[in-house]
């Protein structure tokens, strides 16, 4: 089943930094896999790591009812 939504463009790395946290975008599985997850952990304060998805991929919602109603 589809969900609807929609965001306007915002890159939240940069605004991440802009209040002194750490940030990181991530716009392809290259970007993703280049990160040095060693090193973010290490870093001090909080960090965000913006990872773009596409819009147009439906999200699995209905397989994920189905194996939470049969885990109740």
């Amino acid at each position: 089943e589809q969900i609807a939504f929609e965001l306007p463009e915002v890159n939240f790395s940069d605004m991440a930094k802009a209040v002194g946290a750490n940030g990181y975008r991530v716009d392809s599985c290259q970007d993703f896999l280049a990160l040095n997850f060693d090193q973010i952990a290490r870093n001090n304060g909080p960090t965000v790591i913006d990872v773009r998805i596409d819009p147009e991929q439906v999200p699995p919602m209905g397989t994920r009812m189905k194996v939470l109603s049969a885990q109740s």
